[in-house]
């Protein structure tokens, strides 16, 4: 797995005028569309991405265990 660091950030639009992103995105997404990005500081998100299938697989049933409601009875 590799951890991404995910941000929001503020950027110029095509106007000149500043905005800050409604989504948290990593440094290397922001650049693509808008290299003058600014991090904004008190937003950063870590995320462990899986990266292999069995990692995939291990993160897919950890996310159904978590999400699987027990009730009672047999």
């Amino acid at each position: 797995m590799r951890l991404e660091q995910h941000c929001r950030w503020r950027v110029t639009t095509l106007n000149g005028k500043g905005r800050v992103t409604r989504f948290h995105c990593t440094e290397a997404e922001i650049r693509i569309e808008h290299p003058e990005a600014e991090r904004i500081e008190g937003t950063l998100i870590e995320r462990w991405v899986p990266e292999t299938p069995e990692e995939v697989a291990e993160h897919e049933r950890a996310l159904h265990a978590s999400s699987t409601v027990h009730r009672g009875g047999a």
